[in-house]
């Protein structure tokens, strides 16, 4: 098999638990305004198709617990319906799982990342290039430009 880079993988992965191919794209870290293309594009990759199929053979495995399965054992240990003594830890841990399948908790990081720099300048070149890096900073979150990207709206940075 091929192998795949982190982020295929990553969407593989995500795409094969939900079905979404868009939402499996950006939660894999492609560019939001382009998930849908890169979907497309990486569902007709054979490397990517194999490992879906690998993926999926073992989802539909009768030795794995569907689940349905495992909601049920979750909850027959909550209700300490099982015939062996089940301790509040076991009982905790089952409603966290029921949770964590149920996406109750959002797992993904929280964080604003606006961060404001003051740059004091001194000479007119170094006044025109920190209005320049401005403007660059305010084309990129405009238009969610990824990072390494040189050029904004045809202004490179140059010295």
């Amino acid at each position: 098999m091929a192998k795949l880079t982190v982020k295929q993988e990553k969407f593989i992965t995500s795409y094969v638990q939900t079905g979404n191919a868009q939402q499996s794209a950006i939660d894999a870290g492609y560019p939001p305004k382009s998930g849908h293309s890169i979907a497309t594009e990486n569902l007709q990759k054979p490397a990517i198709i194999e490992r879906r199929k690998e993926l999926e053979a073992q989802i539909n495995s009768p030795k794995i617990a569907d689940v349905k399965e495992r909601k049920e054992k979750a909850s027959e240990i909550i209700r300490a319906e099982v015939k062996s003594p089940v301790t509040a830890k076991e009982c905790i841990s089952a409603i966290a799982e029921l949770n964590k399948m149920e996406h109750i908790y959002d797992e993904k990081p929280q964080w604003n990342d606006n961060r404001i720099f003051n740059i004091l300048v001194s000479s007119e070149k170094a006044k025109e290039l920190t209005e320049r890096i401005g403007r660059r900073l305010d084309a990129i979150q405009r238009q969610g430009v990824t990072e390494g990207n040189n050029e904004i709206e045809g202004e490179a940075l140059q010295g």
